[in-house]
């Protein structure tokens, strides 16, 4: 009863978001599936579905006593747009958001529309794939693709003008690089830590980061341009200044 319709044809032209099209309304008119309530048109809203699922969350779960049984605190953030759940366990603290998933014809998808007034819009994700095929390359010649990316991931995460630099695009440049790079050993790791920096400064200085899995996909769309530049100037000046990433 749904299909797909390409992200080119859609109102954003962005090939990382789908739209989900009800079909055959003549022979199975609205009622027939269980998600026609969540339609927008004749489209499956992502934003219909995520506010729906963020009442439930917010007014019908009895977070207090789920928390108790687990032995944690857990509370639903009101004011977010996302579904997000707080949780604190002793020294522990955790931010956990939520995202309806669609699967079919091969393609996952999450109900993150991007920001404005867009409705209806559904976004790829590459993230099963992505984790799959480094595991699959480090199994097959012992590397060291996953630790460098770890390390990537820690820096990326701590410094205030490359948190953006969310680990998709880092695990999709470290994939890039594995195609035309075969040495991932142990001893190289220090080397490939530098030669992912070089490339990521490349790609920086370009403003587009292609996905692995679909090229037509820029990974750097959701970021400003200057944006883009301070990370590159500031990777840049690291491959000679390596200490600047700890700041």
């Amino acid at each position: 009863l749904w299909s797909l319709i390409p992200g080119e044809d859609t109102v954003v032209r962005n090939p990382q978001y789908w739209m989900i099209k009800r079909v055959d309304l003549g022979y199975f008119p609205r009622g027939c599936s269980p998600w026609d309530k969540f339609m927008v048109g004749r489209y499956l809203s992502s934003n219909v579905l995520n506010e729906t699922l963020h009442k439930m969350l917010v007014a019908s779960t009895n977070w207090p006593a789920i928390g108790g049984l687990l032995g944690c605190v857990i509370y639903p953030l009101v004011a977010s747009r996302e579904l997000k759940l707080e949780v604190k366990h002793d020294q522990v603290e955790l931010s956990i958001t939520l995202f309806p998933v669609v699967e079919m014809e091969g393609k996952v998808l999450l109900a993150v529309p991007p920001e404005g007034l867009v409705e209806n819009l559904w976004l790829e994700s590459f993230y099963r794939v992505e984790v799959s095929r480094v595991k699959e390359l480090d199994a097959g010649d012992s590397g060291v693709r996953q630790r460098c990316l770890r390390i990537l991931n820690g820096v990326c995460r701590s410094h205030p003008s490359l948190h953006k630099l969310g680990g998709s695009p880092l695990t999709h440049l470290i994939l890039h690089l594995s195609d035309t790079t075969s040495d991932w050993a142990e001893e190289s790791l220090a080397d490939r830590f530098q030669q992912v920096l070089e490339e990521l400064v490349g790609y920086l200085e370009k403003g587009v980061l292609p996905s692995y899995f679909n090229p037509k996909i820029n990974l750097f769309s959701e970021l400003l341009e200057e944006e883009i530049d301070e990370m590159g100037f500031v990777l840049y000046r690291a491959m000679s200044e390596p200490e600047l990433l700890l700041e």
